[in-house]
């Protein structure tokens, strides 16, 4: 069984920076870290260029930040993806079927 560590790492990609806690385990950690600057890196994406993409180009950016969010759920981050959605100022659309962000 993973213990979280109560100790925070902080994360900066694409010029957005959390403190997020991380498993003590070294693949969790590596994974965990990887899925999350993914997550930030998507939303960086989705805000820089949301005046040039049309409707398709934004659906998916917007369903790869739900995966992205699904994969920092499935890694034991979920409490740190979402915290790396509060801090983003980019209005996600999720797909019809999905639930909520916050709902797990």
């Amino acid at each position: 069984m993973n213990i979280p560590n109560t100790e925070h790492n902080d994360t900066k990609a694409g010029g957005v920076s959390a403190s997020l806690p991380l498993e003590t385990d070294g693949f969790g950690v590596e994974m965990q870290g990887v899925y999350l600057r993914r997550l930030q890196r998507l939303l960086q994406l989705r805000k820089n260029h949301e005046g040039q993409l049309n409707l398709e180009g934004l659906r998916l950016l917007d369903k790869s930040i739900y995966a992205t969010y699904c994969d920092c759920v499935s890694v034991g981050a979920p409490e740190a993806a979402q915290e790396v959605l509060r801090r983003s100022t980019v209005t996600v659309t999720l797909p019809q079927s999905a639930p909520e962000f916050g709902s797990w």
